[in-house]
């Protein structure tokens, strides 16, 4: 059962993520001022890698914990017709709206449009997974879509509460050691497109799957006994395999997050999750207007504080036209604001 308390507390730590997000691809590149500048600027673009990652690990254990939280195979079928709808429609939509300045652009300037290599790289990137779609940020819906149609191969894992458990912590711990180490599985499957990205987050999935799947009458102190034994996992290994401890608690995160975190003040009925939306789906096509900002930005003195002004201003613009477009959209076309966030309720 989603209480109210999770049900805010997914929608203003999903908008937190999604800035996160946002940080992390506004990168700045500018000359470092001596050595502490930087290990400053450094310390900058390591920070937001790392909770770029986080952030992820958010977005595919929450999506998880949703959808397994009373799926069956009766209802299968309902629950991915409306993962379509909230993941797949928005995709496309947001995709094939991303290619039209690669038409309309060399159009303008009377230059050439090989329209061949545009359909073999919409293809490849759209649909096959070969290369990043054109809107790269959008990566994940298409993903968590598959990993939905997928999902009755995880529900035969969850038919036994313990059997399930111990299957999603050794999964989380080979996923690890596969991602992590030279072997064919990584040469061979794992190179093709984004399909490691996809597989780097699977055990994050796969928890916010348990985890939704057993939730009912829970309050989050049940699942200390399975959370503990996962951290305890990655410590037993992480003699082998530097990393995995950390690995293993940041993946644990979204649940401790969900379960025992204050409640949370979040913008009234479907806003936020619109709003959050559009701040997702806007901001990288949106990237190629820092050249706007980067020579003010670039005259002050440190690299490092000229990288979190650039960060924090485009932030603020991001949001702002995110706002507009909900503001306008939903004034004038509701029901297409509806569609290009998901539908969601």
């Amino acid at each position: 059962m989603i209480t109210k308390k999770m049900s805010s507390t997914i929608k203003s730590v999903g908008f937190i993520m999604t800035l996160i997000i946002v940080f992390y691809h506004c990168n700045y590149s500018g000359e470092p001022f001596g050595s502490f500048d930087g290990k400053a600027i450094g310390i900058v673009d390591s920070s937001a890698e790392a909770l770029a990652f986080v952030a992820m690990c958010w977005f595919f254990s929450i999506s998880g914990f949703l959808l397994f939280r009373n799926l069956t195979l009766k209802n299968y079928a309902e629950k991915l017709k409306k993962r379509a709808v909230s993941l797949l429609v928005p995709y496309f939509i947001w995709e094939f709206a991303a290619v039209v300045p690669l038409i309309v652009i060399p159009l303008i300037r009377h230059s050439s449009i090989v329209f061949s290599k545009l359909f073999q790289d919409l293809l490849c990137g759209v649909f096959l997974m070969k290369s990043l779609p054109p809107n790269g940020a959008l990566w994940y819906l298409y993903a968590l879509f598959l990993l939905t149609a997928l999902s009755p191969l995880f529900l035969l894992l969850f038919k036994n509460k313990n059997i399930g458990w111990l299957a999603t912590v050794a999964l989380t711990v080979l996923i690890y050691c596969l991602d992590n180490t030279d072997n064919i599985v990584s040469r061979q499957i794992l190179s093709y497109g984004y399909i490691r990205l996809v597989f780097s987050y699977l055990p994050s999935f796969l928890i916010g799957a348990f985890m939704g799947h057993f939730s009912e009458n829970s309050d989050g102190t049940d699942k200390i006994k399975y959370i503990l034994s996962l951290l305890l996992a990655g410590i037993l290994f992480e003699g082998a395999f530097t990393g995995i401890a950390k690995d293993s608690l940041v993946r644990i995160l979204p649940v401790l997050i969900l379960y025992f975190m204050p409640d949370l003040t979040a913008f009234e009925g479907k806003k936020a999750y619109r709003i959050s939306f559009l701040v997702y789906a806007i901001h990288q096509p949106l990237l190629e207007f820092r050249r706007f900002l980067i020579p003010a930005v670039s005259k002050i003195p440190y690299a490092f504080f000229a990288s979190l002004t650039l960060r924090f201003l485009f932030i603020i613009i991001i949001i702002a036209a995110a706002a507009f477009i909900h503001f306008v959209l939903g004034k004038i076309a509701p029901k297409l604001l509806n569609i290009v966030t998901g539908g969601r309720s």
